[in-house]
């Protein structure tokens, strides 16, 4: 097999395994409030997310660290990082 195509077979393996950590601390920690309706901004839904959006990563990165209004601080994942927090609210605020 060539360098490149094994290359790239390590990153889209990487990929998916990234992909599934974060999928896991999704389901853990953000699925039980941003996965239904509820006061928590659904997941996919562009409408919820573009008034948080709108007041930038830093803002919502101070929200979930801190806490904010039902939404508990560290947003019941203490052991995220900011890293962490800046994939999820990523992935929970793409449009589906």
């Amino acid at each position: 097999m060539p360098l490149s195509r094994i290359s790239r077979l390590v990153a889209r393996v990487s990929l998916v395994a990234a992909l599934g950590t974060l999928a896991a601390t999704y389901e853990r920690s953000c699925m039980a409030c941003h996965g239904m309706r509820s006061a928590a901004p659904l997941t996919g839904h562009a409408e919820s997310w573009r008034p948080r959006l709108a007041q930038g990563m830093d803002t919502l990165l101070q929200h979930t660290r801190e806490g904010l209004r039902g939404m508990p601080a560290m947003g019941l994942c203490p052991d995220c990082g900011e890293q962490d927090f800046r994939d999820l609210i990523t992935f929970m605020s793409t449009p589906r």
